[in-house]
């Protein structure tokens, strides 16, 4: 069998189309429990950072607005241009949580470590530079400047002067992540999301590049009228701009949820098997441009941090993609913001009315979240593996987790066995491996080990 997916049968492709979440987090978010609130938060806190524990955290600031909304975008963001509005978001709001969580984590002696520092949205360049000064200060006392390894921002390359460029590098900011999606005109119209390449290139000048040491673009696949030739056009010109990640995700299609995707024609959307050819040409131009996999939909030059980890092992997976390990937890602020601390999972509301009166009180504004149990964590690290580096090493994970792996997923390695026939991975006593094609179907491989999974075909 050769490793191009057009040597697949269609029949097997669509056999595999069952929806499977991108687990960016295991559990997936809609299994967590409405039971853990600000005493709960307060609990993993301390449970997670004791003084003295040498923890290395990320910091996730949440800044939900954008200008104008896409037709393809799942993140939760309020249209305006109303900067007054966004300056009360951070004054009445989010400049609270930030001071709450500093001075609780003071109080009782926690030692989080922050490390790192991500704002994103929504389009966090909307804040003009006096507001960027003020968040800032605001999380100088949880992250000195001079604790921080990494400091990313996302950017909407539309509507950045491109002397914003030296604004943030001047401020700490060492990577960035550009929102590109596709460079194909009539996709860009489709999504209510006209950005032409020249609007890139006049930003990353060649001192730009040289000051940041890291620059990632995310591109979309499954968007409305894509083609085949389409966007390996696309990606030609994304690998010509040479950012140093490429993160190539799936559009995920919820109009139940955002009803504003239903500016998009349905019957403009490829279909599963569609979607797999367009990744799979694209993923072609990258890798034959020298980019390293870092994960199913993640990509890196083989200079950059996460490269590296993944050759060394130490990479994983979190809500901010493929990184390179430094930090296990997460600490997120603002309406809607997720946080990862130790054994839990919290996420922040989605109301501004409830956000805000929870935050009056003093309390952290937690409405969802859940405590991982021993065989969670086991089937949590097998999946992050298994989407990371496409393998189990069987004796690894034994070592980690302390069972015999083949009776306990006994009903999960039966279930695998369909995979192997079909060649999409191999089975062996010490390591079940994905193939070259079956690398394209790590979600659904994943999903037979997510016991919360419902069963069936859920598309």
């Amino acid at each position: 069998m050769t490793n191009k997916l057009s040597s697949l049968d269609p029949a097997v492709i669509n056999k595999y189309g069952v929806y499977a979440f991108d687990y960016i987090e295991y559990p997936h978010k809609s299994f967590w429990s409405n039971d853990f609130g600000d005493a709960a938060f307060r609990g993993a806190l301390v449970e997670s950072f004791p003084r003295g524990g040498g923890a290395s955290t990320a910091l996730y600031v949440h800044i939900p607005f954008c200008p104008q909304k896409c037709s393809f975008c799942i993140c939760h963001a309020d249209v305006t241009s109303d900067h007054g509005r966004i300056r009360r978001y951070l004054t009445d709001s989010l400049y609270p949580e930030l001071k709450l969580l500093s001075d609780f984590i003071s109080d009782c002696g926690l030692a989080p470590g922050i490390r790192e520092i991500y704002v994103g949205g929504g389009s966090p360049t909307m804040l003009e530079e006096k507001d960027f000064e003020g968040l800032l200060e605001r999380i100088r006392p949880l992250a000195p400047p001079e604790n921080i390894a990494d400091f990313n921002i996302e950017v909407d390359p539309r509507r950045v002067p491109p002397e914003r460029m030296s604004f943030y590098i001047s401020r700490g900011v060492n990577r960035m992540s550009f929102g590109i999606q596709d460079f194909d005109p009539a996709v860009q119209r489709a999504v209510n999301r006209i950005q032409p390449p020249g609007l890139i290139e006049k930003l990353l000048t060649p001192d730009v590049r040289a000051k940041l040491e890291s620059i990632n673009f995310d591109v979309l696949c499954g968007l409305p009228g894509q083609t085949e030739a389409g966007i390996v056009v696309t990606m030609k010109k994304v690998v010509e701009l040479s950012p140093d990640r490429i993160s190539f995700a799936f559009m995920h299609y919820a109009p139940k949820n955002a009803k504003h995707q239903l500016m998009m024609k349905v019957e403009d959307i490829p279909d599963f098997f569609t979607k797999r050819k367009l990744f799979a040409a694209a993923i072609e131009v990258i890798e034959d441009a020298g980019y390293v996999r870092t994960g199913f939909e993640h990509f890196a030059k083989a200079h950059d941090a996460v490269a590296m980890a993944v050759a060394a092992g130490r990479a994983t997976y979190n809500s901010l993609g493929a990184t390179s390990g430094r930090s296990a937890d997460m600490l997120g602020v603002g309406r809607h913001s997720y946080s990862a601390v130790g054994d839990y999972y919290f996420q922040n509301v989605y109301e501004q009315e409830k956000y805000e009166s929870e935050l009056r009180l003093s309390k952290f504004p937690k409405f969802r979240g859940f405590r991982l149990n021993a065989d969670d964590k086991i089937r949590r690290n097998v999946i992050k593996n298994l989407r990371t580096y496409f393998y189990i090493d069987i004796a690894e994970e034994e070592k980690n987790s302390g069972v015999d792996f083949a009776r306990y997923f006994a009903k999960e390695l039966a279930e695998l066995g369909g995979f192997a026939s079909d060649g999409l991975l191999e089975m062996s006593p010490g390591r079940i491996t994905l193939s070259e094609i079956g690398k394209y179907f790590a979600p659904q491989v994943c999903r037979v080990f997510d016991k919360y999974a419902a069963s069936g075909v859920d598309k």
